[in-house]
């Protein structure tokens, strides 16, 4: 059994720079990533992504992901006075999708995110290059 039993799990929320996007500051993506993106909603988990990213960048970012329609939703938090390493905007995301948090996993290569997340009541994957083999076993992919 993996860590994250698919039985309750209703959504996988993708950190985009930083895991979708291993290369800082790049929109190359890692299609791996989102060919699991696309096995996992196959199974019926919803894939949102989620970024820091300004209005201007989300347009782009969206364009991209135009490609891969396992991402149905990106949301960013320019424009609510959050960003990712704040609890409330977790609350804000799981309001918006009409999930319970403890439905929603974080896939994020930053420590503070996963934490705000978790402490709004999400679960939360530290992503890495290390951390991927296990990721895969956790998802059962």
């Amino acid at each position: 059994m993996g860590l994250f039993p698919k039985v309750d799990l209703k959504v996988v929320a993708w950190d985009i720079h930083g895991v979708l996007c291993p290369i800082e500051g790049t929109l190359d993506f890692d299609e791996a990533l989102l060919d699991w993106a696309e096995t996992l909603s196959s199974q019926g988990l919803r894939q949102i992504a989620l970024t820091n990213a300004p209005p201007d960048r989300m347009r782009e970012i969206q364009t991209h992901l135009g490609d891969w329609p396992a991402i149905d939703l990106v949301l960013t938090s320019a424009g609510t006075d959050l960003t990712k390493a704040d609890p409330a905007f977790y609350d804000h995301v799981a309001s918006e999708l009409g999930t319970l948090p403890g439905s929603i996993l974080l896939i994020d290569d930053k420590g503070a995110n996963i934490n705000a997340a978790a402490a709004a009541g999400w679960r939360g994957f530290r992503y890495s290059s290390l951390a991927r083999d296990a990721l895969k076993r956790s998802l059962k992919l």
